[in-house]
């Protein structure tokens, strides 16, 4: 019974491109925004009727790259999206490539504290003791795993709980699938 929150699994159907961008324009037209896709788009389009087609096609091209990235997770298109947004010249919103974290900072983490990685995922809200019952790892352990985690931004605290940050969601859910600790 102390493995019981990894005995029962639930698959989520991915979020698809379109509802990933309806998600996206939803929240701009909630926030009052109006992003410009322009500074993406090459300076060869000196014309702005040339410009504001590049700008519709570099927006579909930059929503199948949030949802790509996220795997159809919309919490993590949307944490990506708006740090894709900055104040460009004059106030306007302008949407600039995200950055994604670097996966090797999470390859070369310790074998126990990859388990509290997947324990943190697989439980999506968890307390040292629930990570430690399913890990069969000492709360101690568990505890700072947790500190050294949170001090990199790998997992947040949040009200019941520890969870990984939409940040590095992507990241450790990739490495833990690459080290056959996570099925995706």
């Amino acid at each position: 019974s102390d493995r019981f929150p990894f005995d029962q699994v639930v698959r989520l159907r991915p979020w698809t491109e379109a509802e990933i961008a309806a998600l996206l324009h939803a929240r701009n037209t909630a926030a009052g925004l109006a992003p410009s896709f322009e500074r993406l788009v090459a300076t060869r389009a000196a014309e702005r009727s040339i410009l504001t087609e590049e700008g519709a096609r570099m927006e579909t091209w930059y929503m199948r790259l949030l949802r790509d990235y996220a795997q159809g997770n919309p919490a993590v298109a949307l944490h990506f999206w708006a740090r894709s947004m900055a104040q460009g010249d004059g106030g306007a919103v302008e949407v600039r490539l995200f950055e994604a974290p670097e996966m090797a900072d999470v390859d070369v983490l310790a074998l126990n504290r990859l388990f509290v990685l997947r324990a943190v995922v697989q439980l999506e809200l968890g307390t040292p003791e629930t990570i430690a019952a399913g890990t069969g790892l000492g709360v101690d352990v568990v505890r700072d795993a947790l500190r050294s985690m949170r001090a990199r931004g790998y997992v947040e605290p949040c009200p019941g709980g520890i969870r990984v940050s939409w940040h590095w969601y992507r990241a450790v859910t990739r490495v833990l699938a690459r080290q056959h600790l996570l099925e995706l």
